[in-house]
């Protein structure tokens, strides 16, 4: 979920470096809480990590049918962050060794991470 989110986000944010995934996937509920509750960027990326958008949700939003709710949309999410996400955890979800994967890519210099995201951005 951290790694779909980050990746879905155009803007990335600046508290993404590797320490922040040896947290996740530690599992510590309450660090993983306190870490991300220390400011509202981190907070929104939170809400953002941890939203479970529905796709007929979306489809219904195209054509007008319902407006949404705060509860079921968070404010400022476009449907195309959305469907960057769901197309990432689709991905993600048949890869193996995606732990290793994630750490590697949080290793990259920021040259080498804007090239692959170009790449990654096709394939999805």
């Amino acid at each position: 979920m951290f790694f779909a989110t980050y990746t879905a986000l155009i803007e990335k944010p600046h508290f993404t470096k590797s320490h922040v995934l040896r947290l996740i996937f530690e599992g510590n509920k309450d660090k993983i809480i306190k870490y991300f509750s220390r400011d509202y960027e981190k907070m929104y990326f939170f809400n953002l990590m941890l939203s479970d958008f529905h796709e007929e949700n979306l489809i219904n939003n195209l054509y007008n049918n319902f407006h949404f709710t705060e509860d079921i949309l968070p404010a400022k999410a476009s449907l195309f962050y959305i469907a960057r996400k769901n197309l990432i955890l689709k991905l993600l979800k048949n890869m193996k060794n995606k732990k290793e994967f994630i750490v590697n890519y949080f290793n990259l210099s920021d040259n080498e991470k804007k090239y692959f995201r170009c790449v990654f951005k096709e394939c999805c």
